[in-house]
Parts: structure tokens; C-alpha cells; sequence
């Protein structure tokens, strides 16, 4: 279950829904980068700056969910994974998020097979930027199993008569 974790983790850092936070309140004077931001200025935190960093991810236009795992396969906590923004104003429901995507993503897999739209051309990751990123369609969903209800017969005769 970690790997299927680590995909999450990566789709959430490649696909992010929020590029920014929350706004955010400087509580003093700071000097960042040689720049001055003075008190009680509102900034927005950039979540797409640091999720799409090469610095940070090495390569972060690829595809990867083993960046989130250790060597023995266990779920890493990265500090720069922050699609649910930081500090005091992080997403409250991000472990309900986290809880129902790992749920949909679990039944996904266990109903369906996944087959690529042209088996002999690999994905890409370019999409459409805008408020939400977006990619072309690039696989099938066909279902796993089909199930068959049958009409069981009764045990007991039911009869019209009372004796």
C-alpha cells in the first residue's frame, strides 16, 4: 500500500490543484532576497513553484512515485510536498482528501484494467496549464470482472394453503 501512497503523493505534486495558498499577513518588516516586504503586506504563498522545482525534485516533469519511498518501500515525508499549502492555514481536510483518494484510487484498480489509448507510444505529461493542469486522454478503463446474479430457488415450498 505505500506505492500506491507514493503514486498519490506524485500525482498530487504533478497535478496540483491550488498553484497558490492562502494569503498570508507579514507580521514585520522582512528583507527577502533583497527585497523588502513591509509589515502587514499580504502574500501569497507560490505551491507550484516549489512542487515543479527541478532544484528540489531533480526531475520534476517526470512521472515518479518512488521519490516518496525509502529503500525498504516505506512512505517518506518530504517537507517541500505541499499541495495543501503550509503553516497555520494548511487545508483542513487534507487526511480526509488523502483518506477518500487512496479509497477511489484502491477501487479503481481493484475494478478496473487500465490499457493505454496507443500501446506503442508512451504518455506525456504536457498538458494545458491553467487554474487546474490538464492532460489528454491517454488510457482505457475496462471493467475487471463482471458479476452475475442468480435467482436462487427456495428452500422451504412456499405454498398459497395453510394447513
Amino acid at each position: 500500500m505505500p506505492y500506491i501512497q507514493a503514486v498519490l503523493h506524485e500525482v498530487l505534486r504533478i497535478a496540483n490543484i491550488a498553484i497558490t495558498g492562502p494569503p498570508h499577513t507579514v507580521d514585520e518588516d522582512v528583507i527577502f532576497h533583497g527585497y523588502v516586504i513591509p509589515k502587514h503586506t499580504v502574500v501569497f504563498a507560490n505551491l507550484d513553484s516549489v512542487l515543479a522545482d527541478d532544484k528540489v525534485w531533480g526531475d520534476a516533469g517526470v512521472f515518479r512515485p518512488e521519490r516518496f519511498l525509502d529503500e525498504n518501500g516505506q512512505l517518506v515525508k518530504r517537507e517541500e510536498f505541499i499541495p495543501f499549502s503550509i503553516g497555520r492555514r494548511v487545508c483542513l481536510g487534507e487526511s480526509l482528501d488523502k483518506m477518500e483518494l487512496f479509497l477511489f484510487m484502491t477501487t479503481l484498480i481493484q475494478r478496473f484494467e487500465f490499457k493505454p489509448v496507443d500501446p506503442d507510444k508512451l504518455p506525456t505529461l504536457k498538458g494545458v496549464l491553467g487554474l487546474t493542469h490538464t492532460v489528454s486522454l491517454f488510457c482505457n478503463f475496462y471493467r475487471r470482472v463482471s458479476v452475475k446474479c442468480l435467482q436462487r430457488r427456495s428452500v422451504i415450498p412456499i405454498t398459497d394453503t395453510i394447513p
